[in-house]
């Protein structure tokens, strides 16, 4: 019984770590700048095979011109 249970977390791990993706509504902070400090929401998607990426802060979208993520430094 605890073989077979550690087997089955074990494969949940491995799940759960393949499917490890940028999409989603991030929070992000940026601190000490001339202007103060900044917060918002960085919100990714993906279309196909391609990542899309805009920053909403302050009651503004900024879309970026190039998003890209490496799932092997997972950057």
């Amino acid at each position: 019984m605890k073989r077979s249970f550690l087997i089955l977390c074990f494969c949940l791990f491995l799940a759960g770590c393949a499917s490890i993706t940028p999409v989603g509504s991030w929070d992000y902070t940026v601190t000490g700048t001339p202007n103060g400090d900044y917060a918002g929401t960085l919100i990714v998607t993906k279309i196909k095979k391609q990542y899309a990426a805009t920053l909403n802060a302050q009651g503004g979208d900024l879309p970026f011109k190039k998003f890209s993520f490496d799932p092997k430094t997972k950057k």
